[in-house]
């Protein structure tokens, strides 16, 4: 395999990132093998002795970014949990359940959820 990518000059990221972003090859069996060991290959590189810091941070960046959007969603509006406290009646205070919030921001943050129970 790197032998014909050798001959065709191409580098295994070139590879690898033109089946990734070419969406004709998205049902493609290599491109479905390499998202289902992303995981595993995401591991490896960090694990790898010559590993680069860029990818620590790229990697800091989408959790970050992978939580801030959560965040966004459990915050906005339309998640039904937004009231004023100066205008909130004795009834919406009554009617509040903290267990139901809960379960809503493991449903709508679930990456969010699961670091607040790391931090917890």
């Amino acid at each position: 395999v790197l032998n014909a990518l050798e001959r065709s000059q191409i580098t295994v990221s070139q590879f690898i990132l033109s089946i990734l972003t070419q969406h004709q090859y998205n049902e493609h069996p290599v491109v479905r093998d390499l998202l289902f060991h992303s995981p595993d290959i995401l591991s490896a590189f960090l694990k790898h002795s010559r590993r680069n810091h860029k990818l620590l941070q790229c990697s800091t960046r989408f959790v970050q970014d992978s939580y801030l959007r959560e965040l966004r969603e459990v915050a906005s509006k339309d998640s039904g949990w937004h009231f004023g406290a100066l205008s909130a009646t004795t009834k919406q205070l009554e009617e509040f359940d903290i267990e139901e919030m809960a379960q809503d921001i493991v449903r709508r943050a679930p990456g969010l959820s699961e670091l607040f129970g790391v931090l917890l």
